[in-house]
C-alpha cells in the first residue's frame, strides 16, 4: 500500500479545480490501495458481496435428501397439498414444514465439500468487508470534496465512486485540453522572448524550466518529445551564447 501526503482542504467547485482534485483523489485511491477499482479505464470488477454457501447444495445423507425432494415437489405448481380439518397431522407438516437441514445431514464428502467452501466464503467476507471500508473511506472524502452543485448534477444517487469519477473526469478533460493548449502557447511565446532580452538568459531559463514542468503536465506535445525541446532549446539559446 502506497502511502502519501494529501492536501485535505482541495475543494472542487468547477473543471478548472479538476487537476488538483484528481491528483488529490489519485493519493488517496493509491493509499487506500483501491486505484485499481475507482479507475475507469480499468478492466477490475467492483467488488460484490460473496454468497454464503447452502448447506442443501451439497451431498446429503440418503433420507434427509428425500425430504427435502419431497419438499420442493410438494412447492411445484399443482403438487401443492390443500391443509384442512381432514389433512392428517404429519401431511400437514410435510407439507408446511421445510426440512432443517445441518451439517450433521451431510455425508462425509459433504461435509468435507461445506467446510472448504465456507472457509472460501468465510476469507472472501472479509477481504470483501476490508475493501468496502476503503472504498467507503474514499466515498466520503469525495463527498467533502465536491460542491454541493456539482454533486447534485454529476454525482448521482445510486452510483459508486468509480462512476462519480469518471463523470468528473469527462469534463475535467475538456478544461485540460483547454489548458494544454495555453500552456503550448505560452511555451512557443517564450522561445521567442529570448531574442528580445538576451542579457536576461538566466530568469529565461527558469522560465523555460517551470514551462517544461507545466507542458509535461498538461501533455503538450513538444515538451513530451526530447528531441523536440532540445532543438527548440538549443535553436533559441546558440545565437545568445555566439554558437
Amino acid at each position: 500500500m502506497t502511502s502519501s501526503a494529501s492536501n485535505p482542504s482541495v475543494i472542487y467547485n468547477s473543471p478548472k479545480d479538476w487537476e488538483p482534485w484528481k491528483t488529490e483523489f489519485r493519493k488517496r485511491a493509491d493509499a487506500l490501495d483501491v486505484w485499481d477499482l475507482v479507475d475507469p479505464d480499468s478492466f477490475e470488477p467492483w467488488p460484490l458481496r460473496p454468497t454464503r454457501p447452502v448447506v442443501d447444495d451439497f451431498p446429503l445423507k440418503p433420507n434427509v435428501a428425500t425430504q427435502l425432494s419431497n419438499y420442493r415437489q410438494q412447492q411445484e405448481p399443482g403438487q401443492s397439498i390443500t391443509v384442512g380439518t381432514h389433512t392428517p397431522a404429519h401431511q400437514a407438516r410435510d407439507a408446511l414444514d421445510r426440512p432443517n437441514v445441518t451439517t450433521a445431514d451431510l455425508t462425509a464428502e459433504g461435509r468435507a465439500l461445506y467446510i472448504q467452501a465456507y472457509n472460501e466464503y468465510t476469507h472472501d467476507e472479509r477481504r470483501y468487508d476490508e475493501t468496502r471500508k476503503r472504498l467507503k473511506k474514499l466515498t466520503n472524502w469525495v463527498l467533502s470534496s465536491v460542491s454541493q452543485s456539482i454533486q447534485e448534477t454529476s454525482l448521482l444517487p445510486g452510483q459508486n465512486v468509480r462512476q462519480w469519477y469518471q463523470v468528473l473526469a469527462e469534463t475535467g478533460k475538456v478544461y485540460d485540453g483547454n489548458l494544454m493548449l495555453e500552456t503550448r502557447a505560452q511555451y512557443q511565446a517564450h522561445l521567442k522572448a529570448l531574442s528580445k532580452s538576451p542579457r536576461k538568459l538566466e530568469d529565461w531559463l527558469q522560465r523555460w524550466q517551470n514551462l517544461m514542468a507545466k507542458g509535461i503536465r498538461h501533455r503538450v506535445p513538444e515538451t513530451l518529445e526530447t528531441q523536440i525541446w532540445t532543438s527548440d532549446l538549443l535553436a533559441t539559446i546558440s545565437p545568445i551564447l555566439g554558437n
